[in-house]
């Protein structure tokens, strides 16, 4: 599954606009979770993808050790 994940920096942090085919376009950003999470909750997005979203943004994320 191709996701394309474009980051954004806004006055309020690093936020990522997701796109993946079949989906509707959604917003991410670190939560108070200890991950990435969406920022609206959409049902339209399965929460198995917004977790795979999650750690994948976590594996490209600049300034990662």
């Amino acid at each position: 599954m191709l996701a394309v994940i474009v980051p954004q920096l806004r006055k309020d942090g690093m936020h990522y606009e997701v796109n993946v085919k079949g989906y509707p376009r959604f917003i991410m950003t670190w939560s108070a979770l200890g991950r990435y999470d969406i920022t609206i909750a959409d049902s339209a997005v399965p929460y198995e993808l917004i977790l795979a979203v999650s750690d994948l943004i976590e594996k490209i994320r600049p300034g990662k050790k």
